[in-house]
């Protein structure tokens, strides 16, 4: 007698869990550059914070990327006090990890296997954004809605909105490759063993694009690479509990943010902060600032009591006061230092290299499309100028170009020193 006909349904799901009729996860879109350019020494690897928001999605895997490379990262480990993190022991049993196929129901609890689905004996803690010492609270996006990302509370994220604090912390390098959330448990057949581990640059020569805040913010360039009350924006702490601006403020930097990890300047110090040689320090969200101790320091004095200035036979006095910059320093939040930034492109003749002008900007390949400028560093100033504007600006190839000849934008390198 024959064994009974069995049917597979080869797409449905099993315990629960939805599966994925394509999974190609953790190769990386073609085209996507590099920021290191000499070796040096790599640390790591940990998991990504589970809940981080996703800055953007890349079309090929259709995953999410929560840390850009070149970001500046910290650490999270149980003696850390995070929404979502790590606590002991280390298998994290209660992180919320999917919605139920049948029910559309979240589902949490202690994880079936631990070590499939909680964290390897052999992590400390786990990948979050470095924040230059200050709170900074994260921020979800409509990419996240997309997602289906869940928050520290287990909800799925349905609208852009602030989501949880990121304590103020100190920085452990800088990350080496774009970093995919982790959805491990999520799928039936996307738990891969081994590959969201994230490892983080400590000592490397590292190339990341450059603006200059305050020029791109100047009145000259209104209409042109800005407009109105919109600018380029920042998000650091100017050395008190206030924040210069943060995720939520009308500029690009929000925007910009999400998918690129850059280099930019403070108002209110000479240069902006930079020079070759300067301290670099992260933001709230993990990019790149100078170091300093506030942005300035102001001293007042009366001439009579420190001293007179005799003019024409007559002592004179009055209210003395002198603004001067604090010096850059070094200190457990420094990540780097700037060695040079570059402004005068295009260079290497890529400018006669004949590429396709397409509609799409982020199309566009390195040569006379891009006005000879790397790819990676049009599409950044092409976002910075868009963004400005709240999406009015589609700016011309020429006018970028022209930009970074003047200073606002460049490509900045870095040594990569952790403290």
């Amino acid at each position: 007698m024959s064994a009974p006909y069995t049917k597979i349904n080869p797409i449905g799901s099993a315990r629960g869990l939805p599966m994925r009729s394509l999974f190609d996860r953790y190769k990386k879109s073609p085209l996507q550059h590099d920021i290191v350019e000499s070796e040096g020494i790599a640390i790591g690897a940990w998991y990504p914070h589970r809940h981080l928001p996703v800055g953007w999605i890349d079309i090929k895997t259709q995953e999410g990327v929560v840390v850009n490379k070149g970001r500046i990262v910290s650490l999270a480990d149980p003696r850390v006090t995070i929404s979502g993190g790590m606590d002991y022991p280390r298998e994290s049993g209660y992180v919320y990890t999917y919605v139920d196929p049948t029910t559309g129901v979240m589902q949490s609890g202690t994880m079936w296997d631990t070590g499939l689905r909680g964290y390897e004996s052999t992590m400390g803690g786990v990948i979050v954004p470095a924040n230059g010492g200050h709170d900074a609270t994260m921020y979800y996006t409509s990419a996240d809605v997309t997602l289906g990302t869940t928050s520290t509370s287990g909800t799925i994220v349905s609208a852009a909105g602030s989501g949880w604090v990121n304590p103020a912390n100190r920085p452990i390098g800088v990350a080496r490759e774009d970093v995919y959330a982790d959805t491990r448990g999520k799928y039936l057949n996307g738990t891969m063993m081994g590959e969201p581990w994230v490892g983080v640059i400590c000592d490397r020569y590292i190339k990341l694009p450059f603006v200059d805040a305050v020029k791109f913010n100047d009145a000259d360039w209104s209409g042109i690479l800005h407009l109105g009350d919109w600018s380029f924006g920042a998000a650091y702490n100017d050395g008190s509990t206030n924040q210069v601006s943060d995720w939520t403020n009308s500029g690009a930097y929000m925007d910009v943010a999400r998918t690129h990890s850059f280099l930019y300047t403070i108002p209110g110090v000479n240069n902006g902060g930079l020079y070759p040689g300067a301290f670099l320090k992260s933001d709230l969200y993990g990019n790149w600032i100078p170091e300093y101790n506030g942005i300035n320091t102001t001293i007042s004095g009366d001439f009579e009591a420190a001293g007179s200035l005799e003019y024409s036979g007559e002592v004179v006095s009055g209210e003395l006061t002198v603004t001067f910059d604090v010096p850059n320093s070094f200190s457990e939040q420094t990540v780097g230092r700037l060695v040079e930034i570059s402004h005068d492109y295009p260079q290497d003749l890529l400018d006669i290299v004949d590429t396709a002008n397409t509609t799409d900007p982020y199309n566009r390949v390195t040569g006379t499309a891009t006005g000879g400028l790397p790819q990676e560093l049009y599409t950044f100033a092409y976002d910075a100028i868009y963004y400005a504007s709240s999406g009015t600006i589609t700016p011309t190839t020429q006018v970028i170009v022209d930009a970074f000849r003047s200073g606002v934008f460049g490509l900045a390198r870095i040594q990569v020193m952790v403290a």
